[in-house]
């Protein structure tokens, strides 16, 4: 029915009913409400954690006045201080427990957590009586300082308004309560050594005049603040407050005050403990509120919630006929791109990696829409991106290969001729040296040309170019590695076996080709085994079938790293596909696929990695050997190195067994 109406026309019709309910939406602000939910269920979670901090801060008080006593008199009252810690260690876990989930101030909690620490190290210095009573008294305050900044932080951050004045009374009462405790410890000492100097009575007053500002602040008529009122004008805390009183006017004549020390502790230790149950119903009434605050912004944004979607439901109701049409041909749609994107587009890219245009347009999977709206358009606009997008990416990365190919080509055949240049010098030197020292030096010269050369041949491998270097000539296979060798370093730790294998005649045209082949498997194996190994190079015949292996003792590889190797051996990358690790591997890949010949790795049972070259036998010269044949003999540059070169067939049967081993089956068409 809406089939020919523009995209445009459908969306306004679409659309109007739910951006008439978010502005319903955003005028009764929901959102707001939900936060404010939010905030009272996050200060719910906090008290929990003040409290915990609340109740540690109380024990640390009543372990602080233990260990003091237990100080001034030499270790009686050990009992005392045990039940103490026993207290606090209960306590500071159930705290410790809170800061490990989080939730307070990271700058608190971490100093929390570290006041948490230094009380074991205040603690071996008392058991070992290596601090005094008033470096224990200062040790406890700092810890009980670092939980009440704590206490401080939750407490002045509950966000609404009601809940901060409550804390604050609550915040005001704690600390009251501390330095009550505070004043217990300090004085009780004083008492104990009957010392009580004009500098005490200041820190004294200090104390005291602290606790009297923190419980003035508490005011009102609330039923937190009047929990804290009555506590402080009760019987028992007035008690107390008699000894402090006698104290102050004792401070003021300039006398001892006639208190006993025992009287002292009993009186303000229960002072204390009268503020224990208004601490208590502070928290229990401050979690009450702020848990009722969280119900009911949740309850009126769960309401306004109700009524939003009503209207959402409406609006949909509404727009459900125009919505099933369009969303059912952009389904459509998308199916049919989502499928030409994930199976076919791939598949297309694949098999059009060389096309012809004939090729491109039949290949081309297209979505095709016979409709005239604007859904029809896209559609047809969908296929023209895509039969654009296959053709420039099939034109960019041909662009590329050829390009990085060019380069290669350039590079190498440069290389090559500077190479080339370079051996005819030293040729010319070693031809008019006669002192063996520098003529050694001109060889390792050599030598090292020499292997830059090949790899400079490597770059034409990669780029699809055959070397320049051509021999005719027939080669045996011995003198065919002896070639291999003399462009590999470390010629002292290779050695050839196979005997009479080893004479078997090969064509001259492949032989540079295979030379460097050989080449490339050595270096690697040599590359990747110990300079104390060796690595053998054996030639084998066995029924009229060719092989020649490369046999290390390196570090070897895994399965799956040799079941990768041969798979870039069997099939090399496009040099647009090409990775850079293991390069070597991609050269004796492309290098055995332009011969013909098959070369694989397997794992050598003693260690390491043995390579086998399979050689075709129309590369070789049937009843064709070195003597009988009329041909140049070594290349001169393989025979400069030939006495450095290893030949034996000493341990043949060993090489012959590994080569065994390592050996795929002839059933064999992948490598594994």
């Amino acid at each position: 029915m809406f089939s020919n109406l523009s995209i445009r026309g459908k969306l306004v019709l679409l659309l109007i009913p739910p951006l008439i309910t978010l502005m319903v939406f955003a005028a009764i602000a929901v959102k707001d409400r939900f936060d404010s939910a939010q905030v009272a269920s996050d200060a719910t979670e906090e008290l929990e954690v003040a409290e915990s901090a609340m109740v540690a801060i109380d024990e640390l008080g009543t372990e602080r006045s233990a260990a003091v006593q237990l100080l001034i008199t030499s270790g009686r009252g050990r009992s005392k201080t045990d039940a103490a810690r026993q207290d606090t260690d209960s306590a500071v876990a159930e705290l410790a427990e809170h800061l490990d989930g989080g939730g307070s101030g990271a700058d608190n909690t971490s100093k929390a957590i570290d006041a948490l620490e230094r009380l074991t190290t205040t603690r071996q210095g008392i058991d070992t009586f290596a601090i005094e009573q008033g470096e224990a008294y200062e040790n406890y305050n700092g810890i009980i300082d670092d939980l009440l900044d704590l206490e401080v932080e939750i407490l002045s951050e509950l966000g609404d308004t009601e809940l901060l004045r409550q804390g604050q009374i609550t915040l005001s009462g704690l600390q009251g309560r501390e330095r009550v405790l505070r004043q217990t410890a300090f004085l009780g000492t004083r008492l104990e050594l009957g010392e009580l100097t004009g500098p005490d009575y200041v820190r004294y007053s200090a104390i005291l005049n602290e606790e009297n500002l923190f419980f003035d602040a508490i005011g009102g008529s609330d039923k937190i603040s009047q929990l804290w009122i009555e506590a402080r004008n009760g019987s028992v805390a007035q008690e107390g407050d008699e000894l402090v009183d006698q104290i102050n006017r004792a401070g003021q004549g300039g006398s001892i005050p006639a208190v006993q020390a025992a009287d002292w502790w009993t009186a303000m230790e229960e002072k204390a403990n009268a503020f224990d149950a208004p601490a208590d119903e502070s928290f229990e009434e401050l979690r009450e509120n702020a848990g009722g605050k969280a119900s009911s912004s949740r309850g009126g944004a769960i309401l306004f919630g109700v009524i939003g979607f009503g209207i959402i439901l409406l609006a949909v109701l509404m727009a459900l006929a125009l919505a099933s049409s369009i969303a059912r041909r952009l389904r459509d749609l998308s199916a049919q791109a989502s499928t030409i994107a994930s199976d076919r587009l791939p598949e297309v890219l694949e098999s059009l990696r060389n096309p012809t245009p004939e090729a491109l347009q039949g290949a081309m999977p297209t979505i095709g829409s016979d409709a005239t709206d604007e859904i029809g358009v896209m559609a047809d606009s969908f296929d023209t991106v895509l039969q654009t997008s296959v053709e420039t990416a099939i034109e960019h990365s041909q662009q590329r290969a050829k390009t990085i190919t060019d380069l290669l080509v350039n590079l190498g055949r440069r290389n090559q001729a500077l190479l080339d240049r370079q051996l005819s010098l030293i040729d010319n030197l070693e031809s008019r040296e006669e002192d063996p020292e520098l003529l050694e030096e001109l060889y390792k010269l050599d030598s090292l040309v020499t292997r830059n050369r090949r790899n400079s041949e490597n770059l034409l491998v990669l780029a699809g170019e055959s070397a320049s270097r051509k021999w005719n000539e027939p080669v045996s296979l011995h003198e065919l590695v002896q070639g291999a060798l003399s462009e590999v370093g470390d010629l002292d730790r290779v050695e050839i076996t196979g005997g009479a294998a080893g004479t078997e005649m090969l064509l001259g045209q492949p032989a540079v080709d295979l030379s460097h082949l050989i080449a490339e498997l050595l270096e690697n194996a040599l590359s990747f085994s110990a300079k104390t190994t060796t690595v053998t190079a054996h030639i084998e015949s066995k029924s009229g079938e060719h092989r020649i292996w490369v046999i290390d003792q390196g570090i070897g590889m895994t399965d799956d790293e040799i079941a990768d190797a041969n798979e870039r051996l069997l099939d090399p990358a496009d040099i647009d596909e090409m990775t850079t690790d293991r390069i070597g591997f991609q050269v004796v890949g492309r290098i055995a696929q332009r011969l013909g010949v098959k070369v694989s790795l397997g794992r050598n049972p003693t260690g390491g990695i043995a390579a086998s070259v399979d050689v075709p036998r129309e590369m070789l010269l049937s009843g064709v050997t070195p003597n009988n044949v009329a041909r140049e003999t070594l290349p001169e540059r393989h025979a400069k190195f030939d006495g450095r070169i290893g030949h034996s067939d000493s341990g043949a049967e060993d090489v012959e067994d590994v080569a065994t081993t390592a050996a795929p089956s002839s059933s064999e068409t992948k490598p594994s």
